[in-house]
């Protein structure tokens, strides 16, 4: 659909950067069929990160509150009960 490739990527120590970044708070996950191989891994970083308000995640206004798929989500279920009334 979208035309790219997607990867992990580790580095000479052998660990993942996808979760290094994740669990530092500098990104965000985004899991996409068929690669699921380590969503939980992938998942359980970013949650790691918010607990600990790390990076992106940090209370202020630079920070995120949500991840743009949650943002995503709630809008348009709330446009979508808008739309019904």
């Amino acid at each position: 659909k979208y035309k790219r490739d997607l990867a992990y990527v580790y580095n000479a120590k052998g660990e993942m950067l996808n979760e290094l970044l994740l669990k530092s708070g500098y990104a965000v996950v985004l899991i996409l069929e068929p690669n699921i191989n380590y969503a939980t891994k992938l998942k359980n970083a970013e949650a790691y990160a918010r607990e600990r308000d790390l990076a992106i995640w940090q209370p202020s206004e630079l920070g995120l509150e949500q991840s743009p798929y949650e943002f995503r989500k709630r809008k348009f279920k709330t446009q979508r009960k808008g739309a019904s009334r």
